[in-house]
Order: structure tokens, then sequence, then C-alpha cells
């Protein structure tokens, strides 16, 4: 018979799941002591003793439902990356072609129309900015040198300052790269989609839901219809709000840190490229904060007011780089309407039907010869995005649910003040223009993107929503579905009147009806689910619907890529190898900034800053008719008015003087007559582009005051020089703060020499002369970054060194004992 252990020393064994006992209070009634003959055990050091040994010690099935869990998160990413990668297919494949060099150049001819009319974006600077501007940065970095300085546009301008050309977000390496502007925006579109997915699961959603959010949001209007430096910095807003999340979360929890990822977001956000997104944004998830705040138990809300402020301050610091350069140039430039001019542009109310029926008037700028009217060009040419219809629909759906109702009540309020001032109601759009910082942004094209990502969020609680049984209430699908198509029917009558003004549009008609049709359809089935009784049924039904409906409304516009018959480097060829250090000036050929792509010197320029000077200079001594900051040789202030050849002859001295040294044409835009009468010479001709050398163009470098100087090597920044006396030389180069020079190796002031340049002193005898730029406190932000970037580096070190303490086994576990 065996003998039973006395009780006291029976070592019971936790069941799988059950709950940790608590350590005894303080002042608990102490445990008898063992019984005699009984194994004496060593007490616990503490209560954490007891903690690691539990989480050593979890059960096996815990493990198989946490491993279970990673593995239908790691399946979800991986469908939401293969529907990105999916909806790009065609530019990944070269089915069609997007990259903006063969169209916004001006060096591609014979174009031939895409099985679609219209273009396949809206906003051309996807080349004249994003493109051609981010691939000289690249060009610098590779090159060993900060990307601050632009020698290539107009007379010179700040490059990183500028901002569009994300001068010094790291993906913009990728443009080194022939169709590198295509994987940049695939790769942004993964990381908006999976940061998406990251905080929907945060609040809490389905694996289905989360991925279904962020394949929409990865394929959201905004990224559809505009790709140029708008599209950078919308991909970390959902990480922003997701720091946001964690910080909630661990200030409840009344944990250290939490917002190391928000001063990251913030960082990346502002280094993307596109200040105005940015700042709307940051707003956006200032409103989120704000909510969560008012959430916490008073005496947690110091901790997380703390750790907003900290990830603020910390991300400020990691982007103090660009946003020194991006201050400086702002103060030394303009940036015309962007200044104040937006605070009280609209869109015309006929886009209200297109906010969800995104194509009833067509594909982008299909039809916008057949209105008479011109309002359609005018709304196409302002618009920012649009919101699916079963994003919309699965919205409405969440708000049945009280669940979360402090946040979906502040996404709601967002959404409908944000569209109500886009469309320009007056008592809102009035209030809203007086917050600070709203009159220098295009909030009607730009605050759309928060409010795809707050529907987006919204229509996650709808998924979930019509999956679980408890909204399986026929009563609430069938208020809501009713209300939807009751919305669909009204946006169809809205959009009625300009759809009968394109009656002359070939099927006009049929994307106005497909439009209505698929929205009517697409909910129907959508919330007709709701009475299947199969889960797996109703999981495939809603995520195929608003997956297709997401990726659908991202692929038309790709089916109106232009095909380009060819493509002529000759004149680039040309010009790479006589310009010199001289400027070029085109009608067309060698689009503005493309110079810059190709490492060619032009006076044109098309940028939304300009060094003041510069603006000023242009229509004064240039082109009066020309507006400054599209000064490409084709825009007209006045259609009636003088044309760009016209004017370029009328002040070909002032164009001279700036040396400009050649004019790049289409084939005889200067008729051949007048280009001799004003000694024009041809010296490059193909089929389709003429090169004409300008007489008379000044040098870059010129010594003036009396002084006799025989030049040596010179190039952008450097001049040799042997000098019989004293005098100043003369840099064709914008005249800024921020410029540096030395002789010989020591330091001179630098003063301007009209109208826009630079001049330095010289001495008799050799003068070697170096020319450097980078903002003012340019030395101090990066300090501050390098800080910045240590402060997280340790505070990332911290938890993983405590997590390695914790691993390491006690002496009791490790079975070893003092002797």
């Amino acid at each position: 018979m065996t003998k039973k252990r006395p009780a006291q020393n029976r070592r019971k064994t936790p069941r799988p799941g059950a709950a940790k006992s608590k350590p005894p209070a303080v002042g608990a009634v102490k445990a008898k002591p063992p019984a005699v003959g009984a194994v004496k055990t060593k007490p616990p050091a503490s209560g954490a003793v007891k903690a690691v040994k539990a989480v050593k010690a979890k059960p096996p099935a815990a493990r198989t439902a946490k491993r279970r869990l990673t593995s239908r998160t790691g399946i979800a990413i991986m469908v939401l990356v293969a529907g990105v990668l999916l909806a790009n297919a065609g530019n990944l494949t070269g089915i069609v072609d997007s990259n903006p060099v063969l169209t916004k150049s001006g060096l591609g001819t014979n174009y031939t129309q895409g099985a679609l009319p219209g273009s396949n974006t809206i906003d051309p600077n996807d080349g004249y900015t994003a493109q051609a501007l981010g691939r000289l940065a690249a060009r610098d970095w590779i090159h060993g040198h900060v990307p601050y300085w632009n020698p290539h546009a107009g007379v010179g301008t700040p490059l990183a300052g500028e901002m569009q050309s994300a001068a010094m977000f790291p993906l913009v390496l990728l443009l080194l790269l022939s169709n590198g502007l295509l994987y940049m925006h695939v790769l942004l579109e993964l990381v908006a989609g999976i940061s998406t997915f990251f905080l929907l699961k945060r609040l809490g959603r389905s694996d289905v839901a989360s991925a279904v959010g962020g394949l929409v949001f990865a394929l959201n209007g905004t990224f559809a219809w505009l790709t140029n430096a708008i599209f950078n910095p919308i991909a970390f807003l959902p990480l922003l709000l997701l720091s946001i999340e964690l910080m909630w979360s661990r200030s409840l929890a009344k944990q250290r840190m939490g917002w190391g990822l928000m001063a990251i977001a913030l960082a990346f956000s502002v280094y993307a490229g596109f200040p105005e997104v940015a700042f709307l944004d940051t707003l956006f998830a200032g409103g989120w904060a704000v909510v969560r705040l008012f959430q916490l138990p008073r005496e947690d809300r110091v901790r997380f007011v703390g750790k907003l402020a900290a990830g603020a301050l910390v991300g400020v610091a990691l982007a103090a780089p660009i946003l020194a350069s991006f201050l400086h140039y702002l103060g030394q430039g303009t940036a015309g309407a962007h200044s104040s001019g937006f605070g009280s542009v609209h869109l015309d109310p006929i886009g209200v039907s297109s906010l969800f029926l995104p194509y009833i008037y067509g594909p982008i700028f299909g039809f916008n010869t057949f209105d008479s009217s011109n309002r359609l060009a005018a709304w196409w040419g302002s618009v920012g995005g649009f919101v699916t219809i079963t994003v919309a629909a699965l919205a409405v759906l969440a708000l049945w649910n009280r669940k979360d109702r402090p946040l979906k009540l502040f996404l709601v309020l967002w959404s409908v003040i944000a569209c109500l001032k886009i469309y320009g109601f007056a008592p809102v759009a009035r209030v809203i223009a007086l917050l600070p910082g709203i009159g220098a942004t295009a909030f009607y094209r730009y605050i759309i993107v928060s409010v795809e990502v707050a529907l987006i969020v919204l229509a996650s609680y709808g998924i979930d929503d019509l999956l679980e049984k408890r909204i399986r209430r026929r009563k609430a699908v069938a208020n809501v579905g009713a209300a939807v198509v009751v919305l669909i029917a009204i946006l169809a009558g809205l959009g009625a009147r300009e759809v009968r003004l394109l009656v002359q549009a070939p099927g006009h008609d049929t994307w106005a009806g497909l439009s209505i049709a698929w929205a009517f359809v697409s909910v129907l089935v959508l919330f007709g689910v709701a009475a299947v009784r199969s889960p797996q049924v109703r999981k495939v039904v809603v995520a195929g619907v608003v997956s297709l409906d997401a990726v659908g409304m991202f692929v038309l516009p790709q089916f109106s890529t232009p095909g380009v018959g060819a493509f002529d480097l000759g004149p680039v060829q040309y010009l790479q190898s006589h310009l010199g250090l001289q400027r070029v000036y085109g009608f067309g050929p060698l689009s503005p900034n493309y110079g810059s792509y190709f490492g060619i010197g032009t006076v044109d320029i098309n940028d939304a800053i300009l060094p003041k000077s510069l603006a000023s200079y242009i229509p004064a001594a240039l082109d009066p008719n020309a507006g400054p900051f599209t000064f490409v040789g084709v825009n007209r202030v006045d259609p009636k008015g003088p044309s760009a050849e016209a004017e370029f002859i009328r002040h070909l001295s002032a164009f001279a003087g700036l040396g400009v040294g050649y004019v790049v044409e289409y084939r005889n835009q200067i008729p051949p007559q007048t280009a001799a009468a004003n000694g024009l010479v041809a010296v490059y001709e193909d089929p389709a582009i003429d090169v004409l050398k300008v007489p008379g163009a000044a040098p870059y470098y010129e010594a003036e005051g009396g002084a006799q100087c025989t030049f040596g090597r010179q190039d952008l920044t450097h001049a040799d020089l042997q000098c019989s006396g004293g005098g100043t030389l003369v840099r064709r180069e914008q005249f800024m703060s921020g410029w540096r020079a030395t002789v010989n190796g020591r330091r001179v002031a630098i003063s301007k020499a009209d109208p826009l340049f630079q001049k330095v002193p010289l001495t008799p005898g050799r003068n070697r002369v170096v020319f450097t730029f980078s903002p003012p406190y340019a030395g101090i932000a990066w300090v501050l970054c390098g800080l910045a970037v240590v402060v997280m580096a340790i505070l990332a070190m911290d938890p993983l060194a405590r997590r390695r303490r914790s691993a390491r086994p006690s002496r009791e576990e490790s079975g070893s004992s003092h002797p």
C-alpha cells in the first residue's frame, strides 16, 4: 500500500489556462510551518520570481493558441501583400508603363492612346517634381553630397528645402532605377496597408477585417488618382495612429515609454516630402489623441500627455535636418497661393457624387473636352481622392453597434466636417479657415486622406459586425442597407446634370450607368450575406466584395496610361556634351525640372516655392505673360497674349544675361527666318526636336572691377583663376543666405550682384575660389537628429536587456547552491 505524502508537501499542478493565484496581502495570516520531517524549501525572494516562473511555465494550450494567432496574422498579411502586388501587376510586369519620364519629359514622341481615354493620374508633378528632382537628390547622395542645392533649375534653387523632391527620404534612392518611382510607390502602399492592419488589430478587429481594411487603405482613392509627392507621407498616417493607440494602452497599464513609434512616424511623415499632407494628417491624429485622452482615468492622463509630448519632441528632433532646410527656404522664398490663398477655396459641388461613385463622370480627364462649362476639368484638376461605396456602407453599419462609441463619434464628425469644408458649406468653411495654418494648405484636396482613414476604420467595425452573429438581426441590416441605397440614388441624382452635359462624349452614359449599377449590386450583395448561415461563406463574400471594389477602382486609371512610340535622347546627349556651365531654355522638349533629371542646367522651372528675387524677375524681365511658378516655355497667363517664343525673342538679351546658351524647341517653333534674324543658330536637328545656340550668352564665372584674370579649372562650385590685380568674381548662381565662399582657403563675404547673382572679392595673383551651400543652423539640426537617434537607441536597448535578464534562470531553477 502506497504511503500518502503529507498534505503540506503536495505539489499542485495548475490546470492549463487556470488563473494565477495572487500573492497574499500585507498582514495576511502566516502559513503554518511544515510538519516535522518535511523537506524545507527556501521561500521565493519576491513576487517577481513567481511571475517569471509562471511565464516560463506557460501551458501548452496557451502556446498553441499563440502560434495559431501568429499563423493567422501572417496569412492575413500575406493576402494583403498579394492584393497590393496584384493591383500593380500591370505596371510591374510591363503590360502598362506609367513611368513619368516617358510622358512628362517632353522627349517622348508618337504617343498612342491607352485602352481608356484620359490620364492615369491627375497631377503631372509625379514627373516634374517627385521623379525629376528626387532623382537628382538620389544622385547627390551616392556621390557623397547632402542634396541641399539644385543648380539645374532656374538660376539655382534649394533642393532639400523645396520638399517635393523628398531629398532626405530614404526611399528616394530607388529613383536611380529606371522605374524607381513605381517601386517606391508600391513599397509605400505596403507600408500603408500593413500599418493599417496592425492599427485595426490593436483596435480589436478580426484578422479578416484588419486585412481587408489594410488592403483598402493600401489602394486608397488618393493613391489611385495622385502619384506626385503627396503620395509619400500618406503611408505613415496609420503608423502615427497606431503609435497613439500603443501609448494609450501603456498609459492604462501604467507602463513606461511607448512613444518611440510616434517619433518615427512623425519624422518619416516630414521627410517624405509634402508638408501640407503631413500637417493635416497630424491634425487628425491630434483629434484622435484627444479622444483617447478623455477615455483615460484622470490619474493616467498626465502620463499619456507626457508620452505624446516626448514622441512629438523626439520626432521633430529626428526631422530637424529637413525642417531646417524647409524653414530656411520658406523664409527666403515665396510660395504663391500656398502662402495664404487656399483658405477659402473649395471644390465644385458636382464632385459630391464622385466622392463615392468615383467614375460617374468617366475616367480621369477623359471627357473634359465635351464639357462646355469647364466645370469638370476644374474639378478633376483639384480633387484629392475618393472613398469606395462598400467602405461607406460598412462605415454606416458600424454606427449601429455601440462599441467604441467615442472613437466612432470622432471619426464620423471629422469626416462630415471635412467634407462640408471641401465642398464649401459656408458656416463650417469659415470656422475651419480660422485655424492656424489652414489658409496655407490646399485643404480641399489633401484632407480627404484622413477621411479615407476614418471611414476605413469604421468599416472594419462594420465588417466584424456583419461576420458576427449578433448583427444578423434583419432590422439592423435592412435599415442600414436601405439608407445606403437611398444615398446612392441621391448621389446619382446629383450627378445627373453634369452627365447630361457630356452627351457628346462617347460612352458617357455607360460610365454613369455602370458606376451606379456597381454601387447598388455591391451593397446589396454585401448586406445580403448577413442572411447566410455559414461563417466561412460570409467571410469570403464580405472580404471579396470590399477587396474587389478597392482593387477595381485603383486599377481603372492604369488603362488610361498612354503608350509612347519613341523616346528621343539625342538633344539630351548633345547638350550634355556641349552645354558646360551654361543654361538651356525650352519650349516643350526637356520639360522643366527634367534638366535636373539629366544633369542639364535649365532656366525653366516648375515648383511650389521660388526664391523671391527670381519670382519677381521672371515676369518683370523675361516673360510678362508667364506665371513664375510654371516658367516652362508653354504656360501662358493670358492664352490670347504674346507667345513664349515671341517673349523670348523680345527679351533675348535678358536670357543671355542669365547664361542661357541654348534653346530647345520642337521643330521650327521659332520660325527659321526669325531665328536667323536674331542670331540663333541651329546646332542640332532631328525629325522632332531642334537645339538652337543663343548668341552672347554670359559666362557662369566673370571677373569684374578692372581685374585682368585668366581662368583655369571651373565647375559649379570651384573656380581657379590668376589675376593681375584686385576685383570681384561674379558667379551666375542664385544669391541666397546659406552660401559660403573661400578664396585660397580664407572665408570671404558673398554679396549680391544684380539682378540675381553672387560676387566675391579677388586678390592679385592666384585665386582658388570654393562655394558651398547649407541652410543656416544645419549643423545644429544634424546634432539634434543625432542626439534623438542615440536616445531612441538607448531606450530600445533597455527592454531588450530586461528581457535577457528575465530569461536567465535563477540559481534555484538551475540547481546551483552556495556551499
